[in-house]
């Protein structure tokens, strides 16, 4: 789970987050399974952060800098990434359907298995086919028509529409545990409870409970 003395600096907004960056230059922020989804993270320095399994759907990271990130199956779909620095960034497996990539620097990236279908990676910088060839989901995503072109002649694969299991939903897992998800105590669905229906036993369990707290 992320860190909370990083998350929570993370949510004092982006000024005081690029200072305290600043000011602990060696410090690698862990924000795994963070929930950012909406977040205005744009111009933020997230160089080396560890955001393994966030949730960035909808986020701003417009010119956000995550250079050598860890997004190894992050959700960041409907995210707006343009201009983004994603030089060496880890994106294996991530989830990026509906991402506005157009500027991006993807030099270096590593794209094997991320989830591109409806993205939009035109005008995106230093992308090559050999990165998207790694088993990329490329359905309806925008392209530059030199690139889109040699994949669709190499490797049309990966523009086919991706295929839903008979029987099985489409939707992902939420990357939350039901323990966490659920709060640790619930009030019972029947008050009184089952074994103090009744006036006499309802008081004598009364009693028993303030024997016990003096």
């Amino acid at each position: 789970m992320a860190n909370r003395v990083h998350l929570s600096k993370l949510k004092e907004g982006v000024g005081a987050w690029n200072t305290w960056r600043l000011g602990n230059p060696y410090t690698m922020p862990d924000l795994r399974w963070a929930n950012l989804t909406g977040a205005n993270l744009s111009g933020a320095n997230l160089r080396w952060t560890d955001l393994r399994q966030a949730d960035l759907r909808g986020a701003f990271l417009r010119k956000a800098n995550l250079i050598g990130a860890d997004l190894r199956r992050a959700l960041l779909e409907r995210s707006n990434l343009i201009a983004a620095n994603l030089i060496g960034a880890n994106l294996r497996g991530a989830f990026l359907e509906g991402a506005n990539l157009i500027g991006a620097d993807l030099s270096g990236a590593n794209l094997r298995w991320a989830k591109l279908g409806w993205a939009d990676l035109r005008k995106a910088r230093n992308l090559s086919v050999k990165q998207l060839s790694k088993e990329t989901a490329l359905y309806e995503a925008e392209l530059d028509p030199d690139l889109k072109e040699r994949l669709k002649k190499d490797y049309p694969h990966l523009f086919e529409k991706p295929k839903t299991e008979k029987g099985k939903s489409n939707a992902r897992r939420s990357p939350y545990s039901a323990e966490e998800i659920q709060p640790k105590w619930q009030m019972p669905s029947v008050w009184p409870p089952t074994c103090c229906r009744n006036k006499r036993s309802f008081k004598t369990s009364n009693l028993a409970i303030r024997k016990t707290t003096e």
